[in-house]
């Protein structure tokens, strides 16, 4: 994916007030992957790629919710260049979508 390209994303109007501060816990979420990774704390990746793939499509934001799912499993398995691949993918997903409303 092109850094300038945008991933237009539909969003149920009523969530949209919500979503800003939502987004913000996200970017906060991959500061903390980070730390996990370099800690090697495994359960703290997959209880936040858990949570990602529960919570992500109430938003309607299922590539996230696929990312969370991605990041629980490798979490599961202990891969580490996996994982930082998937945080990576998050960081380049967070940054390129556009929030339309539906």
């Amino acid at each position: 994916m092109n850094l300038a390209e945008k991933t237009k994303v539909l969003v149920k109007s009523a969530l949209m007030a919500l979503l800003p501060a939502y987004l913000e816990r996200r970017h906060t979420d991959v500061l903390a992957l980070q730390a996990f990774l370099a800690a090697g704390d495994y359960e703290g990746i997959r209880s936040v790629g858990h949570k990602l793939r529960g919570n992500a499509s109430t938003y309607g934001l299922h590539a996230l919710s696929d990312i969370g799912a991605q990041l629980e499993s490798a979490a599961k398995r202990g891969e580490n260049s996996e994982i930082s691949l998937i945080i990576g993918k998050m960081e380049q997903y967070l940054r390129s979508i556009e929030v339309c409303p539906s």
